[in-house]
């Protein structure tokens, strides 16, 4: 299944491209014709990546180690790196974090040298292959993923010190001029992991992990996507576009107005970000240099496995917590109370009965005390007790498996299920396969979506 960004990016680029056929083909309606059947094309393709089928449960990826799933800071050698050959000595590509933080020093370098900066990010950057299973290392075109419009930008003094902001010490007081050595704070985003590996992992062999960065100028945080395909042992950055935020305007920050802002960025224009010597580098990387990464502290010891009355281990609960996701039907979000249950969401059964109502995919529900068993009958109108889309308080900390089975059309349905505050909720795609919706999501929103036949 295709990267959504990646998607979305090259429906982007088909729409600018219709644009400027259709300005140049003014006069010709062979070529006008021609560039709205591209805006057309380009429309679907954007289409398409906004409606892809997603796995609602995103559970993360088991093969990323618990040291890369920590919000941790990452030192970079002392010097940093000036080009290529000083860069494979002291990045780790096999360590997502390793290659994150040498990522973002070589689109500081790029200030500095401009040749040298695009070398390093072409070795750190790999393009995905749209709906496959391939990669092209560097880049296709040749420059690791960015437009050249965010290339050029860096050559001018207004913007070349946007980069430095994202290492730790940088202030405006100081020029944005970081601490020695260069250390860069890594947060792992483990909503966006999930995300993306839900969309690749199993699909397209490509395992994912994102980490976002912190700007000391304006503040703003960076996603920066790393992959790792299957049959290599290394990881890339693959995700460019998302990145480009590192050369958004920041100047805001730097004083009230237009004139205060171009006197300091005059300053920080005549600023180095990097005063290192090419002794220094003589000395540090002619010699044989053993790589290492960042060890967090070890994780705390865990609470001792809960005991069954008998004295047996007991799996421990798994967590739940109200889900930040959205509930869209036919295309219009509802109000609705939906738990996150050790990464699945669980969606309450007389909510989605409710919503479903008048639609081909309409049931009832019901109560069968001698069973203690919730009665589904499909294809029969909803009958409403008042409990209906009323997500109200966080009932979060009342949530236990549910005592009770389903009957599904008089059938027994073997479905997870827990009780929250009295109610029953149930994964939305394992009720769809007996009641009859299909079932998507839109990453973009986040937002889980059910469409009636």
């Amino acid at each position: 299944m295709a990267d959504l960004g990646n998607l979305l990016g090259k429906g982007a680029e088909l729409l600018r491209g219709a644009a400027k056929l259709a300005e140049s083909a003014k006069g010709s309606s062979a070529l006008s014709d021609a560039a709205k059947g591209a805006a057309k094309l380009a429309e679907a393709v954007r289409g398409a990546a906004v409606q892809i089928d997603l796995s609602i449960p995103m559970t993360d990826a088991k093969e990323l180690a618990d040291a890369w799933k920590r919000d941790q800071d990452f030192t970079l050698a002392d010097p940093a790196p000036w080009n290529l050959a000083e860069l494979k000595q002291v990045v780790d590509v096999r360590d997502p974090r390793s290659v994150a933080a040498y990522w973002v020093w070589a689109v500081t370098r790029l200030t500095d040298s401009y040749d040298d900066g695009m070398g390093m990010m072409k070795y750190l950057f790999a393009d995905i292959e749209p709906m496959g299973r391939g990669f092209t290392e560097g880049g296709l075109t040749g420059r690791a993923g960015w437009d050249t419009y965010f290339n050029e930008r860096l050559k001018s003094d207004d913007y070349r010190w946007l980069p430095r902001a994202y290492f730790d010490g940088a202030n405006v007081e100081n020029g944005f001029k970081p601490t020695l050595p260069l250390t860069l704070e890594l947060y792992y985003n483990d909503t966006n992991t999930e995300t993306v590996n839900a969309q690749s992992l199993d699909q397209l062999g490509r395992l994912n992990i994102v980490y976002w960065v912190k700007s000391y100028a304006g503040g703003n945080q960076v996603n920066i996507v790393l992959s790792k395909f299957e049959g290599s042992d290394r990881w890339y950055v693959t995700s460019g576009a998302s990145s480009n935020t590192l050369f958004y305007d920041q100047r805001s920050v730097l004083g009230k107005d237009f004139a205060e802002q171009q006197a300091v960025v005059k300053r920080l224009s005549a600023i180095r970000l990097d005063d290192s010597t090419a002794a220094e580098h003589e000395a540090f990387y002619s010699r044989p240099i053993t790589v290492t990464v960042p060890v967090p502290a070890p994780a705390p010891e865990p609470e001792p496995e809960p005991q069954d009355p008998e004295g047996l281990p007991r799996a421990p609960a798994p967590e739940v917590v109200l889900s930040p996701q959205k509930l869209a039907v036919n295309g219009e979000t509802k109000a609705t109370e939906i738990y996150n249950i050790g990464g699945t969401n669980y969606f309450k059964i007389r909510d989605l009965a409710a919503l479903l109502n008048g639609t081909g995919a309409q049931f009832n529900v019901g109560y069968d005390a001698g069973a203690n068993a919730v009665v589904v009958t499909t294809g029969e109108a909803y009958e409403a007790n008042g409990s209906e889309l009323q997500p109200g308080e966080d009932k979060s900390a009342t949530a236990v498996p549910s005592p009770q089975s389903i009957l599904i059309d008089g059938k027994n349905a073997d479905l997870a299920a827990w009780n929250i505050g009295g109610a029953n909720f149930f994964g939305l795609r394992a009720l769809a396969e007996q009641v009859g919706y299909e079932v998507g999501f839109d990453a973009a929103t986040n937002t889980a979506k059910i469409v009636t036949k």
